[in-house]
């Protein structure tokens, strides 16, 4: 599924795409729509999409779609995630005109030229954010929100002094100092190895927190070349327990 339904958008032009989108419906496949560019509210910003992906969360709604008569000429577009450029905003969203933004999309939506977000679901991105490349940026997307996302409940202020949902994939450590409620803390981090993992221990050392984390014994270098400062195998229960015992401010 993933295959064919990214073979076929990687297909479509350009210029087939200018002011339109790449809709499924069981019915008839993917299929290109076109019609002018959408208006928006005094919330919301028009995106001009630049980068986008087809992932497993959209296979499985091809899934659910294709074994659900209702949907049978229901369109949807697929893509979660977004990278691109505002290039109109509503009144109450004019400072966002022209900046780099990247969005997580609920319901899909991301295989459009052009496409209404509300304002305060975009991250905006600097222009010179590593990785530089749109296509590079949005594979990031989803791990590091999730990983954003942990800290976030670990902590109900971090949103406010750590590093904010607008600026997060922009910073390093010396945006951070005295202000982030991490810093100086330390921070355990179960299951480090998988994606989400490493992308919460480079988060949190560089919100200056001194990271700890367990894993599968395969990913023990890339984790501590992520900045942890000290490793364990999971298996090793009775060890990590009792040398971590009562260190840990945050544990994820």
């Amino acid at each position: 599924c993933h295959s064919t339904l990214t073979e076929k958008i990687c297909n479509l032009t350009s210029e087939e795409l200018r002011h339109g989108d790449a809709s499924y419906t069981p019915s008839s496949g993917l299929t290109l729509r076109k019609y002018a560019k959408p208006d928006i509210s005094n919330d919301e910003v028009l995106i001009r999409v630049y980068a986008t992906t087809i992932s497993t969360r959209d296979c499985l709604e091809r899934i659910r779609r294709d074994n659900n008569e209702g949907l049978l000429y229901d369109a949807w577009v697929p893509g979660h995630e977004i990278v691109g450029r505002v290039e109109q905003a509503g009144s109450n969203a004019e400072h966002l005109l022209h900046r780099r933004v990247a969005a997580l999309l609920s319901h899909g939506g991301g295989c459009s030229r052009y496409l209404c977000v509300h304002s305060k679901d975009l991250i905006t991105l600097p222009e010179n954010a590593f990785p530089t490349s749109n296509q590079d940026m949005v594979h990031l997307l989803s791990t590091y929100m999730t990983a954003y996302q942990c800290l976030d409940r670990a902590l109900p202020d971090i949103d406010q002094t750590f590093c904010g949902a607008t600026d997060l994939m922009g910073l390093d450590s010396d945006d951070f100092g005295p202000r982030s409620p991490l810093s100086e803390s330390c921070v355990l981090i179960n299951g480090a190895g998988s994606t989400v993992g490493l992308a919460l221990v480079e988060l949190a050392k560089n919100a200056g927190a001194t990271v700890y984390a367990l894993s599968h014994s395969s990913y023990e270098q890339p984790i501590l070349e992520m900045g942890a400062r000290e490793w364990y195998p999971l298996f090793r229960k009775n060890e990590w327990r009792e040398e971590w015992s009562g260190k840990m401010d945050v544990i994820i």
